[in-house]
């Protein structure tokens, strides 16, 4: 079950991480800047990109499929 949680306790959390790892040298798992970056819930579309650049999408499943072979035969 997934529960949401607030704001200002995933900031507070995303403090403290920063904090222990500037202490211990660990990596950041969870940073303050993405958290408040994830918060703004803005909209971006990709309607200018494919109107001026002629860009074209795909579906994201044949390009995870395309990428998972691609990785199996580096190995």
């Amino acid at each position: 079950m997934d529960l949401p949680v607030q704001y200002f306790v995933i900031l507070a959390y995303a403090w403290d991480l920063e904090g222990i790892a500037r202490v211990t040298g660990n990596p950041i798992l969870i940073t303050v800047g993405g958290v408040r970056t994830s918060h703004l819930k803005r909209w971006v579309s990709a309607n200018k990109a494919m109107r001026e650049l002629g860009a074209t999408f795909r579906p994201f499943e044949e390009t995870l499929r395309d990428e998972v072979a691609y990785y199996r035969s580096q190995a």
